[in-house]
């Protein structure tokens, strides 16, 4: 008579009392012709308990992850930049200047130049570049006479470098009569730190009158 083949029974499961895991155990049972010893080939079948824990644990990990990122990135977010004290004395100087043009306050606007400050222009005349050397003294004096208009410079997105005497603010503005627009561009100034202070040595500005971004709360 020709031997039966084996063949694969699962029988039965358990729980173990040390891991309380439940284990299903395959034995492989051979034909009667060809003893052989009962092979046990356990595997691990996860219970649905164990399986909900374990989804439970990896939910509680992310939210552990995610708190943990958010306070991160609020700590890691980064205050306002306080400026220092020369900086902020720079800043002064800028004001003095523009508020007295506002008020025409001449003697205002000349307190915050020195002596030797220069006033430049870039522009395009003709369509040829030319850079123009303004008038300090004829600017001062144009601001403390009469005139119609609030003369009315702002500005924004104020950037400062310092370096022992030496300081450069760079800021956008746009230039206003009274309540109507006239032209922007860009001021770039420079300072000298004398006895006496900060003071305006040289302003450069750029002039347009089209391609302006003025922001919403200028």
């Amino acid at each position: 008579m020709r031997p039966e083949r084996a063949i694969g029974v699962p029988i039965g499961g358990f729980y173990t009392t040390a891991s309380k895991v439940r284990l299903r155990m395959h034995v492989t049972i051979m034909s009667p012709q060809r003893p052989c010893p009962v092979i046990l080939r356990p595997y691990p079948v996860i219970p649905a308990s164990i399986d909900h824990m374990r989804n439970a644990n990896c939910l509680l990990l992310v939210l552990l992850f995610a708190c943990l990122s958010c306070t991160a990135g609020a700590v890691a977010q980064p205050s306002a930049a306080v400026p220092s004290p020369d900086e902020a004395e720079v800043l002064d100087v800028i004001d003095v200047l523009f508020d007295g043009m506002r008020a025409g306050d001449s003697s205002a606007v000349r307190s915050a130049l020195h002596p030797k400050a220069r006033f430049m222009t870039t522009l395009v005349r003709d369509g040829i570049p030319v850079l123009h050397d303004g008038g300090v003294e004829g600017f001062v004096e144009a601001v403390g006479q009469p005139h119609d208009e609030v003369w009315d410079e702002r500005i924004w997105n104020v950037k400062i470098q310092i370096d022992d005497l030496l300081a450069s603010a760079w800021m956008d503005y746009a230039f206003f009569l009274g309540s109507e627009f006239s032209h922007c561009g860009v001021n770039a100034f420079q300072f000298f730190k004398a006895a006496d202070g900060w003071k305006v040595i040289q302003i450069t500005d750029t002039r347009r009158t089209e391609a302006c971004e003025l922001p919403d709360n200028l």
